[in-house]
């Protein structure tokens, strides 16, 4: 299945802007100690961290799985 996606990058001080507008908000594991503060902004989002295995072999498309099984949880919720 295909589907077409954007993806932004912001830093944490915009999370509760920019957040408002995604289907799902990621945090770098660098700032994995904010996910309460990003989850109190946005709590009708999912915020999630991402794996920090992925993150440091830069395996993007083991994020975007890891993003759209989090939009899919949510969404089940």
């Amino acid at each position: 299945m295909k589907f077409p996606v954007i993806i932004e990058a912001f830093p944490e001080t915009l999370a509760g802007e920019k957040g408002q507008n995604a289907d799902v908000v990621l945090l770098g594991p660098q700032i994995a100690y904010m996910l309460p503060e990003i989850q109190r902004l946005l709590p009708n989002k999912p915020v999630e961290v991402i794996d920090s295995l992925l993150y440091g072999k830069v395996d993007g498309l083991g994020v975007l799985k890891a993003a759209v099984a989090a939009i899919k949880k949510a969404a089940a919720n």
